[in-house]
């Protein structure tokens, strides 16, 4: 019987890409940086939005990779800090790049781009169903589902909603996809970085 914890996805993760990073090394001047990041981003961000609900060790192990391939890409020292390079490559921390993911989820399924059951979990605050309205409906806010445990508050249906209404109005408006993406990825970067 499988658990029901991350720590598994984590460490799957973690492993293909140590592996990935160690090849790439030993062949890094003859492979383009681009498909370095790419490559170990691309596994990193596979069923990432798992990681944006636990406790902020999860993310641990994961942040670590990001840092390895930016030294690699770079051609960094083990001992220089990490923050600089990453803000050079524009890259956001893993813990973002799942918030990433669940509200280009959320955009997309509101927005009807995706599959059924995925645009059926979650609503948008309109005031015709609900009586009881704390926002408007014209910052286009998400209806928050109670939930009574912390675990319950990793389901996409409470936690999509969660970041969704997070964001500020202006983002939420957006309705083109790419522009929305664009919008968000500056808006992390900024945060991550401590731009804002």
């Amino acid at each position: 019987m499988g658990e029901l914890t991350t720590t598994r996805h984590v460490v799957t993760v973690s492993t293909i890409c140590w592996y990935h990073l160690r090849r790439l090394r030993q062949l890094h001047n003859y492979v383009d940086r681009d498909v370095i990041a790419r490559l170990v981003l691309l596994r990193i961000d596979y069923c990432n939005a798992v990681i944006a609900g636990p406790p902020a060790s999860s993310p641990t192990p994961l942040q670590r990779l990001p840092n390895a391939a930016a030294r690699l890409v770079l051609g960094l020292d083990r001992r220089t800090h990490m923050t600089p390079a990453l803000k050079r490559l524009y890259w956001f921390s893993v813990k973002y790049r799942a918030l990433f993911k669940l509200a280009t989820l959320m955009h997309r399924g509101l927005h009807r781009c995706c599959p059924a059951y995925a645009t059926d979990i979650v609503t948008l605050n309109d005031s015709d169903t609900v009586v009881l309205c704390l926002r408007p409906s014209t910052t286009r806010a998400a209806i928050m589902k109670p939930t009574r445990t912390q675990f319950s508050r990793r389901a996409f249906s409470v936690a999509g909603p969660d970041i969704w209404n997070s964001l500020p109005p202006e983002i939420r408006l957006t309705e083109n996809c790419y522009w929305f993406c664009l919008i968000c990825i500056t808006l992390l970067i900024s945060v991550t970085h401590g731009l804002l």
